[in-house]
């Protein structure tokens, strides 16, 4: 279960949340899958407080299998992500700061990591964090990496059979306003600056380059999140909404990349 990316803005948006729950057992019913979309492209605000672009939840309504919580979207130049701003998968990058601290947003153990520091009074953006990494801290003249994300087959999971061997999980790469050099998106779909984060990777999104009013400031939208299902094909029903079904060996996977349902008897 992968979550929205966030956005980028002065820096890199956070990746979204990563799940892998290995088991479940469930009963006759129809089980509701959401798909978070990532969070939406914002200007690059210097000097005014912006709004974070935060990216949505993923989920599947199976007892016991934890939502997939958003990446978080950066903020402006002059503005650090809000701890108050809510609970994420990955932090989003800083940007700079005059006032105190410039460091990232935080993230939630388990799904994903912290962002990465802005550079003060240069307006360099960190690195939003990826599902196994931290995002880079702003330097000057660099702006920060984001961190990078995973497969599930190379390092979640160890059953017999593949979910899936696609990274995901990158966060966004930070810019750099004066002309210095963009930070690179995580690997699994993270955007570099002012690129978006990669769809159903939940990928964040990079940071923009410019401030509000110039030309390119636009940062870059956070990738959407996925669900994936994976049973034996003698258990599968084909009852379902949305969803694409595909068929291997033993096992039939289920992949959701909008919401819809799957029912079981």
């Amino acid at each position: 279960v992968v979550a929205g990316g966030g956005a980028g803005n002065a820096a890199g948006g956070g990746a979204g949340g990563l799940v892998l729950h290995q088991s479940a057992s469930v009963v006759a019913g129809t089980y509701t899958v959401t798909v978070g979309a990532g969070g939406a492209s914002v200007d690059a605000h210097g000097g005014v407080a912006s709004t974070a672009r935060n990216g949505n939840n993923s989920s599947i309504s199976i007892s016991g299998v934890d939502t997939a919580l958003a990446g978080q979207g950066a903020q402006g130049w002059d503005y650090q992500p809000s701890a108050t701003d809510g609970v994420f998968g990955s932090g989003a990058g800083a940007g700079q700061s005059s006032t105190g601290p410039y460091v990232g947003g935080g993230s939630t153990s388990g799904q994903g990591y912290d962002g990465g520091r802005g550079y003060p009074l240069k307006q360099i953006g960190g690195g939003g964090g990826g599902f196994t990494e931290v995002g880079e801290n702003a330097a000057d003249p660099k702006a920060g990496d984001g961190g990078d994300g995973a497969a599930a087959t190379a390092t979640l999971y160890t059953g017999a059979g593949d979910i899936s061997s696609t990274v995901r999980g990158g966060g966004g790469g930070g810019d750099h306003h004066y002309g210095g050099t963009a930070g690179s998106g995580g690997a699994g779909g993270g955007g570099a600056g002012s690129v978006a984060g990669t769809a159903q990777k939940g990928g964040g999104g990079g940071g923009a380059r410019g401030l509000t009013g110039v030309a390119g400031a636009a940062s870059a939208a956070g990738g959407s999140g996925i669900v994936i299902l994976r049973m034996l094909t003698s258990d599968y029903t084909g009852t379902k909404s949305g969803g694409s079904a595909s068929a291997a060996g033993i096992y039939t996977t289920l992949t959701f990349t909008s919401s819809g349902s799957y029912t079981t008897t």
